[in-house]
């Protein structure tokens, strides 16, 4: 999922059985409620409101500052899962434009 502006979670999204790809393009504000199960990357700044269990299941990248109240739960076999459902682009010899 993409987002192009500051964005505003209340709700949880993804599980560890479909994780999701979050990107936001903006500020990302987790409220208490707000669970992602993934991987997030935030080009601003990320910051949780009433917080105080896990918040983040998977990994986080951001570009900006983030809260020390986000709790990011690491789980490598939920960004295992995205992994494998992300396309992948390889060149294949012999055909058009193949370097």
């Amino acid at each position: 999922m993409w987002f192009g502006a500051d964005l505003i979670l209340e709700k949880s999204v993804g599980t560890t059985a479909s994780p999701v790809l979050l990107v936001v393009n903006g500020n990302l504000t987790m409220r208490a409620s707000g669970v992602v199960n993934g991987f997030v990357y935030v080009t601003g700044n990320l910051s949780c409101e009433g917080c105080d269990a896990q918040s983040i299941v998977g990994a986080v990248a951001v570009v900006g500052n983030h809260t020390p109240q986000v709790n990011v739960t690491p789980a490598n076999t939920a960004l295992a899962k995205l992994q494998g459902s992300i396309p992948r682009f390889t060149k294949v010899i012999g055909t058009w434009r193949d370097w």
